[in-house]
Formats: structure tokens, sequence, C-alpha cells
């Protein structure tokens, strides 16, 4: 019995020792290798700190990996430019399914303060398509498919900064700040996913106009997964931009060139004041000290299939009515606003009015449009008066920022957008006046005026 407990220790003691050692042993090497086959095989600047830890002990049985300050810097095009980069990273690896080799599973996932910057040229050139082409390897002639899974557990980011800046397109997106918490059983056919967000501050522009300032957003999405069937089905779902929350739910579904989706969405308690919070410049400091009023309704759906030739139906209604708003610090208030804005592609249709009320100036605008998708046929009008001075009594400007002077307008137009694409003018009528007057503008960028 002496013997045996002998021997099970010295057993136990090698299995310690080699725990303990080899990840250690071997380190170095593999982190040479690494870096060697990162740097031979893409069109970049690859390096990471060479203190790796790789551990046995941390989440025994499970492997753990943690590799820190890694950069991947662009060249070329993109020399100094960095795509990719994070503070940390922890990896949680299930050590059998290693061994076995089939599925390798990854339980979690831990990511501190990573940076991504995906940026496209005007040329198209993307910062991203780093591979380089390997001109001379034979191809294959074993058919047969390579075996190698890849399933994730859970998946948690920390601090994140990303930015999308696509010049082709002119879209601009900014995620500062982001927290994300990912968690589903992907060994399952057909499993729950759940995530979880906050964005501190979200931008997103598109051909230089900004629609989303410094946003801060909360998403909450639990999704049923088919993986079998491509199908992924919404389940309680919300996302919060700023003052406004809106809830979603149905499902979409991948089918080869298609994607087959049936959603809606809608915001069950909104109030004017949260989709003022969205308006950029209007969500300050003491936001919460601005008065407002008015009634808010909105929602929408979408509807069939997507590819290349094909849109789904969708449509989106947003009902403003009776509001108002004015900020503690500045004497006028923004009176009577009416916003009724109803975009339909189920017969292809636009039907929008706004009215509005500043300082006894009203304005009044309308758009009707049919066959949106193809040649679209416009129905609007503008009417009303903008005293620019009463901008700096109603909302904050930019530091530095003033305008002055007065808009009047009396605008009709009527017809289809072919006709003024083929220079046939007389079959569009468009009549009226817009008369600017001692316009003034002043900013940072401009201290000069004009």
């Amino acid at each position: 019995m002496k013997k045996v407990l002998i021997t099970i220790s010295i057993l136990v003691g090698i299995l310690l020792a080699a725990i303990i050692l080899v990840p250690i042993l071997f380190k170095d090497k593999l982190v040479e290798l690494v870096k060697q086959q990162a740097n031979n095989n893409i069109n970049a600047t690859v390096n990471f700190n060479n203190d790796i830890n790789i551990s046995l002990i941390k989440n025994f049985p499970n492997l753990t990996v943690v590799i820190k300050d890694l950069s991947v810097i662009g060249i070329n095009d993109f020399d100094g430019d960095t795509l990719i980069a994070w503070h940390n990273l922890e990896a949680t690896v299930d050590v059998m399914s290693v061994i076995s080799g089939d599925q390798i599973t990854i339980r979690k996932v831990l990511l501190e303060s990573p940076t991504i910057n995906a940026l496209v040229l005007s040329n198209g050139k993307a910062n991203w398509d780093i591979t380089k082409t390997d001109t001379t390897q034979v191809p294959s002639t074993d058919t047969a498919q390579t075996k190698f899974n890849l399933s994730l557990k859970k998946l948690e980011i920390n601090n994140a900064n990303i930015i999308y800046n696509d010049k082709v397109m002119g879209v601009y997106t900014h995620l500062a700040g982001m927290d994300y918490d990912m968690s589903g059983d992907f060994t399952q056919d057909v499993f729950d996913l759940s995530i979880l967000s906050n964005i501190k501050q979200f931008d997103m522009a598109y051909g230089g106009v900004k629609y989303l300032n410094k946003v801060n957003t909360n998403i909450k999405i639990d999704l049923g997964m088919n993986m079998p069937e491509s199908k992924y089905t919404f389940k309680e779902n919300a996302i919060s931009l700023n003052e406004l929350t809106f809830n979603f739910d149905g499902f979409v579904q991948m089918l080869n060139d298609d994607i087959l989706m049936d959603l809606k969405y809608g915001a069950d308690k909104a109030s004017f004041k949260s989709f003022l919070s969205l308006v950029p410049g209007a969500y300050t400091q003491n936001f919460a000290e601005v008065k407002t009023n008015g009634t808010l309704a909105f929602n929408g759906f979408a509807k069939g299939t997507y590819n290349q030739k094909t849109l789904p139906a969708f449509a989106f209604n947003l009902l403003v009515g009776d509001a108002m708003f004015q900020y503690p610090s500045l004497p006028v208030a923004v009176n009577d606003i009416q916003i009724k804005l109803a975009v339909t592609n189920n017969d292809g249709n636009i039907n929008n009015t706004i009215h509005m009320d500043i300082a006894g100036d009203a304005f009044d605008a309308k758009l009707i449009a049919k066959n949106i998708m193809r040649d679209p046929h416009i129905d609007s009008w503008l009417k009303g008066k903008i005293n620019l001075a009463n901008v700096n009594k109603i909302a904050p400007l930019e530091d530095g920022m003033s305008i002055a002077g007065t808009i009047t307008a009396n605008v009709t137009a009527i017809g289809k957008v072919s006709d003024i694409e083929n220079q046939k003018y007389e079959s569009f009528n468009a009549n009226g006046e817009i008369l600017a007057q001692n316009i003034q503008f002043k900013s940072k960028d401009l201290p000069q005026g004009f």
C-alpha cells in the first residue's frame, strides 16, 4: 500500500510539473513562430508583447492564453495606420477539444481596450484586405473537406473603440467606449444567443450629413439560433438611443443569395423629448432640464426577400402631435410642432408633412412621392419664414458659432425626377421663390464669417 501511495505521489508530482513547465519551455518558440508566420502571410506588420502567458492552472483543466499589446499596422497605401490593436486578450480553451481536434471549443474570450480602424479609400482599397496571394502553392488534388470547427461560448469586450470609414459609400461610423457581452453554446445546432452592449458615444454620418452625434446606446438582444436552417429569431430585444427606446421582433433567414425577413419594430413608451434627444447638438448636459411637451408614435416593419434585384416591403411611420420644446437658458420656445411621416414600399409611396412655429414665424412643408424605387414622382411644397437669429435662442450652438438673417420660401414642385434628368423641364412643374436676406454666419472654422 505504501508503494502504491508513493507511486501515485510521484505521478501527481510529474503531472503538476508538466502543467507548470510545458507552457514555459515552449513559449518562446511558439511566440517566434506566430510572429513569423503572421508577417510572412499578410501585408501588414504584426507585433505583440513576447511575454505571452500560457497556463493550465488558472482555469484547470482548461488552457488559458493571454496575449498583451497586439497591433496590426498597415503598409503601402495604409503605411503607419493601425488596423487593429488591443491591450489584453485572454482566451480560455477546452484542452480536450484541442486533443480530439474535430472541434476546438473556446469557452471564453476577454478583450480589453481594443481599437479597430476599418478604412476604405476612395479608390476602393480596404485596409483589412491584407492577406498575401500565394502564387507558388500547387492546388491540391484531394477533394476531401478538411474537418475543422471552432466554437465560442462567451465573448466579452471592454472599452472598445471602433471606426468604419468608407470613402466610396460616404459612410462614417464611430463607436467609442463600447462594452459587449455575448454568450451562447455554438456547439449546438439550435440554441439561444444573448447579447448585451453599451456604447458611450455612437456617431454615424452618411454623405457628409451627421445623423447620430455622440449618442449613448444600449442594446439587449435575445436570439433563437437555428444553425442548420440559417434562421435567426429575435425574441426579447430592445435598443435605446439616448432617451428613445424601441423594441423589435421577428426573424431573418439566409437562403443562398436571398435574405428572407419578417421584422417589426416600434416604441411602446416614447415621448417627443426622447425623439428630440437624437437631434445632433440637442442632447446636452442640461438636457434633463429642457421643457418639452407633445406626443410621439413610432413603428414600422420589413417583410419579404432581400437580394440584388428585390427589396422587402417596408414601412416607417412617425407621428408627432402638439409638441414644443425650450432650453432653460434660452428665451424662445419652438411651438406647435406637427410631424407626419409615412414611408412605405408596398406601393412606393412617401407622404410627409411638417409644421412648426418659432417665435411667431410659421414653417410648413409637404412631400408626396410615388414610385420611389424606380422613377420617383413628387408632389411637394415649402411655405413659411425662418428667422435665423432665433436659432441662437431656441437651441445651443457650438462655441463660437452665430447665425442671422431670414429665409422666406413659397415653392411648389410637381413631376417626375426622370424628366429633370432627361432635361424635359417643360414636363416638370416648379414655381415660386426662395428669398434669403442679410445672411450672416460665423464659426471657429470661419471666424471672419460671411
